[in-house]
């Protein structure tokens, strides 16, 4: 497992550029507000999540050296619905009563926010390290508040512009590594 994880090697400026997004996102997430106290069950959550991230990259790399990107796609969302069969029954699902606009939104949202995104993530991915894929993949949270910001009004506080700026100074220098 730490061969895909360590392709390309670990420069300095790999190093720098981690140690660059992982701050960034400390800061974007709230680090320094006064009264966040992480939640033990938030945490390990979070930590599950990461794990899973990792292991998704890693293991969609290496099926990515033998098979095209949608055929990677069609598995994981394959491998994603499984449980959904067992937590809520299709059955339940057709058999519910739906408002006319509902069956158009949920397409919708598949294919904007699940088949695209990961569509593009696999694309990239075959022609990146992982360690990269990784790092960029950092930029999420940038782009999420940044659009909460354009769209819904949220507001930046000056650490959170300030992580913004260090992920993307991370990517940058990335970049220039590469």
């Amino acid at each position: 497992m730490a061969k895909p994880l360590l392709q390309g090697g670990v420069t300095p400026a790999k190093f720098l550029a981690l140690a660059l997004t992982f701050g960034g996102n400390v800061l974007m997430l709230g680090a320094g507000r006064p009264r966040v106290t992480p939640d033990p069950l938030g945490l390990g959550a979070g930590l599950l999540s990461a794990a899973s991230a990792a292991f998704y990259t890693l293991y969609s790399k290496r099926a990515l050296a033998r098979y095209h990107p949608q055929t990677v796609l069609f598995w994981a969302l394959v491998f994603a619905a499984l449980p959904w069969v067992f937590l809520h029954p299709p059955t339940l699902f057709l058999s519910r009563t739906w408002h006319p606009f509902e069956p158009p939104l949920f397409f919708l949202f598949a294919v904007f926010a699940t088949v695209i995104p990961d569509s593009l993530y696999f694309r990239g991915l075959r022609d990146l390290t992982s360690s990269q894929a990784g790092l960029i993949s950092t930029l999420e949270p940038v782009v999420a508040a940044f659009t909460a910001y354009l769209a819904l009004g949220e507001q930046l506080t000056l650490a959170e512009a300030g992580g913004a700026l260090l992920v993307l100074a991370g990517i940058a220098l990335l970049r220039r590594d590469s």
